[in-house]
């Protein structure tokens, strides 16, 4: 029983330390629906500039932001700012909630908008670089950003 006990620790010891000696911005693939808040939130933290969005009711609409400059800002505390051509559009606390379906079962960022409308999006992961945020209905889209200076 000892043995297995310090096996599972050792394990456990390993995988945290891959995502704590790992720097957050330096990683260019992780998922992150499947991971706890902690270490998504280490990853989300910092800015992250909008680049184009897929999906809609078709599924394939492409809305590419070459014109217009979106920042989102994901700080430690909680807090979630958007920022629209330089401008803040949105300051809002962000609360995380469990999302459970058939197939999948991830972490839910949800925020409010400054008229009090709840929106929110589900941190899939981070590929070739770039945050993938999808939203949470079925003619949502799938956000891509990449970090900002």
């Amino acid at each position: 029983m000892n043995k297995i006990f310090v096996v599972f620790i050792t394990l456990l010891f390993e995988s945290s330390c891959y995502y704590h000696n790992t720097d957050p911005k330096s990683v260019l693939d992780i998922t992150l629906y499947d991971k706890p808040v902690p270490i998504i939130k280490l990853y989300l933290a910092g800015k992250w500039k909008l680049i184009y969005s897929v999906g809609g009711f078709s599924g394939g609409d492409r809305i590419n932001y070459d014109n217009t400059y979106f920042e989102f800002d994901f700080q430690a505390d909680d807090t979630f700012k958007r920022t629209d051509n330089g401008k803040v559009t949105v300051d809002s606390v962000i609360t995380w909630k469990k999302y459970s379906s058939a197939n999948d079962s991830s972490y839910f960022i949800d925020y409010t908008l400054p008229n009090g409308v709840p929106l929110g999006f589900y941190p899939k992961g981070i590929q070739n670089g770039g945050l993938i945020l999808v939203d949470p209905c079925c003619d949502g889209y799938t956000h891509y950003l990449m970090r900002s200076n």
